[in-house]
């Protein structure tokens, strides 16, 4: 199966699927091999700090929602990988679910209960310091 039938399968899906990772942006949080459970949930009721599953160029990410902001017709949100100092802003439609569960060879981490989701606002905190540090170098860059 390739990418775009994943990504159709995925916005077709009545019930969560699983979902298996590769790449390392989100390490250590998310390791290649691990396993995530996907929902296909409203953008607009997802909290900052959730895990997220985008789509950008035919290809899938899973990284951290920053914020979300409401545009006229639309939302658009601002993304991160953990392991990355790069973060973006996206449409409501590169949006396709949120991660509600990640299974490793260590442990099953749920990620709607304690602790993963004070652990998800702790990423969250970090990610906002680091891109205002970010924004913050770039203005006095002459």
């Amino acid at each position: 199966m390739d990418n775009q039938d994943l990504i159709e399968l995925i916005k077709d899906a009545s019930e969560p699927l699983m979902l298996r990772v590769s790449g390392s942006s989100m390490f250590p949080f998310l390791k290649a091999g691990d396993k995530v459970k996907v929902r296909k949930e409203s953008l607009s009721k997802v909290p900052a700090g959730s895990l997220i599953i985008y789509q950008e160029g035919g290809r899938l990410f899973s990284h951290r929602l920053i914020q979300k902001i409401k545009g006229k017709e639309k939302y658009f949100f601002l993304e991160k990988g953990d392991n990355t100092l790069n973060f973006s802003l996206r449409g409501e439609d590169d949006y396709l679910g949120k991660v509600e569960k990640i299974e490793s060879q260590e442990k099953i981490k749920d990620l709607e209960r304690f602790p993963q989701v004070f652990f998800n606002k702790i990423f969250l905190i970090w990610d906002l310091l680091l891109i205002n540090l970010i924004r913050f170098k770039r203005n006095l860059a002459f």
